[in-house]
């Protein structure tokens, strides 16, 4: 059971630094914001910190298995076709912040005191996603 816990947590690093990159470019190149973007790098990387010790790495990589994962083929219903980039950039930082979620919680079940960290980065990224949307409204309101 507990391989299963590696596969749910390299599964969860992978969509939290996805979503992340999604959003700090965003914020960089569209909104042209150096100061969230540079925050939201510097916790993009941070998520990644299990990916550094090697024999943790190690394990999340032997469970990957992309050939049997059910969720690969998995349709969703509602596709938004018309996404505006503050669309692209608040559903990818929601995403990001439930992956770390899992994470946190995961990773307690295997004794990794690592989790407190990624407590920490959910938080810090609940103030990110504040200052993106006044960012985000602000804009539209014309402010």
């Amino acid at each position: 059971m507990q391989s299963k816990v590696y596969r749910i947590i390299d599964v969860n690093l992978n969509r939290a630094s996805e979503g992340l990159r999604v959003v700090e470019d965003g914020m960089r190149l569209i909104f042209e914001d150096k100061e969230l973007s540079a925050r939201i790098k510097r916790l993009r990387h941070r998520i990644n910190i299990l990916r550094k010790d090697r024999e943790f790495n190690r394990k999340l990589l032997e469970e990957r298995n992309t050939d049997t994962d059910p969720g690969k083929s998995v349709k969703y219903d509602l596709v938004l076709i018309d996404k505006t980039f503050e669309d692209i950039i608040l559903m990818n930082l929601k995403r990001a912040m439930e992956s770390v979620r899992v994470i946190e919680e995961f990773l307690k079940t295997i004794n990794n005191q690592s989790w407190k960290s990624y407590k920490e980065i959910r938080f810090a990224l609940y103030d990110v996603e504040k200052d993106i949307g006044a960012r985000i409204f602000r804009k539209e309101t014309g402010e």
